[in-house]
């Protein structure tokens, strides 16, 4: 594939793309509200993970992609098994750079490599 752009998407079971369609794009500061936590993107890539619960969350992974104005992935970063206790914050800052008029988006997937998104809609 060299020269070629390749995307490739893997799913685990059945897809329904309404339980899991908040894709978690955040285009400078925004805040997402997926139940167990909200995720807000503040300055750049630094993303911060909020329990909204009062609980221990579940173990998640969490990845911020940095796209370029033609739509492709120029950079990727990553922090594994984060688990916030309730009421508390997790800052993830991935340092990353989003090019001119690039955008960054944050996927957040149960812990552990499942590759499964989390998305509670509670």
């Amino acid at each position: 594939a060299k020269g070629k752009v390749v995307a490739i998407e893997t799913f685990y079971g059945e897809f329904d793309y309404e339980t899991t369609s908040d894709e978690y794009i955040l285009e400078g500061d925004g805040v997402i509200d997926c139940g167990t936590f909200s995720i807000k993107a503040v300055e750049g890539t630094m993303v911060v993970l909020a329990n909204t619960t009062k609980y221990l969350s579940e173990t998640v992974d969490i990845y911020v992609a940095v796209y370029d104005s033609l739509n492709r992935m120029s950079a990727v970063k990553m922090e594994k098994n984060v688990s916030v206790d309730g009421k508390d914050e997790h800052t993830f800052d991935s340092e990353l750079t989003i090019p001119e008029n690039g955008y960054a988006k944050v996927f957040v997937w149960k812990g552990n490599n499942t590759l499964i998104p989390f998305f509670d809609a509670r």
